[in-house]
């Protein structure tokens, strides 16, 4: 995303909505707007779901089996 655009953005909230600077937020959005980041959560999240199955299949067939 543009910095123009997210200085658009940051412009659309009244100053008492605003409660970081516009370095922050700017940072912020280029954080979330950014496909390498993206994707690296992306790997996270599918990580930690393959985890919790794993995890769920061993404490069921030790529930099972116990």
């Amino acid at each position: 995303m543009k910095i123009e655009d997210i200085n658009k953005i940051y412009n659309r909230f009244s100053s008492e909505q605003r409660n970081i600077s516009r370095a922050e937020f700017i940072k912020e959005m280029q954080d979330l707007t950014c496909p390498k980041k993206m994707q690296k959560d992306l790997s996270d999240i599918e990580l930690q779901k393959a985890r919790y199955r794993s995890n769920k299949i061993r404490i069921d067939k030790a529930t099972k089996n116990g």
